[in-house]
Parts: structure tokens; sequence; C-alpha cells
């Protein structure tokens, strides 16, 4: 158990915990983070709760090159749990789900702030995945991200809980706060066949 800790200004992620079961990370602060502030994945009943996840990946070029990265947040596993923690500034996603978990009671806010077309809460082809009772408010979008698109959408942001290509059981969405801005408050990429996506909004 890691508890009461202060990760500030990392080079690269704040915090980082990959293949391990029961990890427990509780009432920290990680700021500053040059990629990902949290990075919690393929771990089995691991608990992430009441920590402040700030100014994460603000300066473009400064963390990791390739998809995936400027997260706050990372995470999954089976039986795992992210629950009453506030991730603020973050350059892409407030959090990337990646593999089973339960996200809950979270704010996610002024995400995208370096790149764009991006979420509070995003998911990306997972199964037995919960979001529930989270705010998700203040999306960014980078404008010199959006300067290649042709396209701008109001504040920059379109999506702020987006399970994207998600296949097989479909995310629980329920009973979060979603502050509308430029787009739809839960957004898919194109569905395969048969899904009954409406399901889920």
């Amino acid at each position: 158990m890691v508890r009461g800790v202060e990760s500030r200004q990392a080079g690269d992620m704040g915090a980082r915990c990959i293949d391990c079961n029961g990890f427990v990370l509780e009432d920290s602060v990680i700021d500053g983070a040059l990629n990902h502030g949290l990075d919690v994945f393929n771990c089995a009943a691991c608990r992430v709760s009441r920590n402040r996840i700030t100014n994460t990946a603000t300066v473009a070029g400064m963390g990791r090159g390739g998809n995936g990265q400027y997260n706050g947040v990372r995470f999954g596993g089976p039986g795992s749990l992210f629950e009453r923690n506030e991730v603020r500034r973050t350059g892409y996603l407030g959090v990337d789900i990646r593999g089973p978990a339960m996200i809950r009671r979270n704010s996610f806010s002024e995400f995208n702030l370096v790149k764009t077309d991006g979420a509070g809460i995003y998911t990306w082809t997972n199964k037995a995945v919960e979001i529930a009772e989270n705010l998700v408010f203040d999306g960014a979008g980078s404008m010199v991200a959006w300067q290649g698109i042709g396209e701008l959408r109001p504040n920059g942001a379109w999506a702020t809980i987006r399970p994207a290509e998600t296949r097989g059981e479909q995310p629980q969405i329920y009973m979060s706060g979603v502050k509308p801005f430029g787009g739809p408050s839960v957004d898919r990429y194109t569905p395969e066949p048969g899904y009954d996506w409406a399901r889920y909004e």
C-alpha cells in the first residue's frame, strides 16, 4: 500500500505499476509528470482512491511520442477500482481505461490541453468496464493540434466519455454527470454491426 506520497515534476510517469496484483495508492499527489501521471496497467485487484493527479503532459513534445501518451491516468485490470480521484489539467485523456475496471465517483477536467480527439474518460476494446457517478467537464482541445484537421469544433473537444471500437461486452455507463461541449456527451467510433449503442447513452 502506498499512501500520502507526493510525486512532482517526473520526467516520464509520475507513478507506475505494471503486471502487479493488489496495488493500492491512496491520499497522494501526482503533479507535473511529462507523460502519464499514473500508469497502473495489467494489474488485478488494484485500488486507486482519493488522489490528485494534476498538470500532466501539459508541454507539447516533452512526453513520449505516438498514440496512447500524454494521459492523466492509464488504468485497468480485473477487479480493479479507480475511485474518488481528481484528474485535472491533462495533455490528452483524463483516464485511458485499458482492461476491465470500475471507474467511479471521480472528477476529470481540463483535458485535451496538448492533443485533440480525446476524452475525459476513454476506453479501448475492453470488456467488464463500469463507469459510474463521475464528473467530466471543461475539455479544452489544443488549437495547434486542430489546425491540421481543417475543422474546429466548439471548445476543441468533442467527446467526454468515449468507448472506442469496443468489442464484445459493452461498457456500462451510468449516472455520470457530463458538461456538454462541442459534441455528444457519450461518443463512439463506428460500431460493429449489431451493437445497441443507444442502450449506453
